[in-house]
């Protein structure tokens, strides 16, 4: 069966997860109560955490995603928010896993978060996604890993919002080089 983003999330759920009773039903456009156990399952957003890097010459590392969903488009570097984790405490995870490079924590600057839909195994994955600036030299040593392909820096004025393969992404990258151009008059540094 093949999900597509119209179809409610909840909709893939027929069982209680507590108590496997086929007697699960719809409570609220988000929610699901088991008429057997009384259990009452919440479907909410999943975080992630994406960390614009850039360096003196206002470039920004962009990476170009290894698997599904948007395989071989452009991509920030990020993730989703581990157990246990905070949003910036996943930016410095994150960054380490996709790019070697170890950032302080201390030293992320927020900038906004938006809203996502993510489709993964087939399943839509609504999300809230949290986005982070942080600061490096040009001749940091960096290596593409995980679920990322290639690494490369690219001057925010040569971003290109509709390479980015994830919605999210796309108007995150669109309001970074606003916030740069409005804040830099459109300059950059050569």
């Amino acid at each position: 069966m093949s999900i597509t983003p119209l179809e409610h999330p909840l909709s893939s759920f027929k069982y209680c997860p507590k108590c496997g009773s086929p007697e699960f039903v719809v409570s609220t456009f988000k929610s699901k109560k088991c008429n057997s156990c009384g259990f009452h399952y919440f479907y909410n957003a999943a975080a992630a955490s994406t960390v614009f890097i850039r360096n003196e010459k206002d470039e920004v590392l962009v990476a170009t995603r290894a698997t599904e969903p948007s395989k071989g488009t452009l991509d920030i570097v990020g993730g989703f928010v581990d157990f246990g984790e905070s949003f910036d405490t996943t930016a410095v995870r994150e960054t380490l896993e996709e790019t070697g490079i170890t950032i302080q924590q201390d030293k992320l600057v927020y900038l906004y978060s938006l809203p996502n839909n993510y489709i993964f195994s087939e399943f839509l994955v609504s999300t809230c996604d949290a986005f982070f600036e942080y600061f490096v030299r040009s001749d940091i040593t960096f290596k593409a890993e995980d679920d990322v392909s290639k690494l490369q820096w690219i001057k925010i004025n040569d971003l290109q919002p509709n390479l980015f393969g994830l919605q999210s992404i796309r108007k995150a990258v669109d309001l970074y080089m606003q916030r740069f151009f409005s804040s830099n008059q459109g300059s950059t540094s050569n």
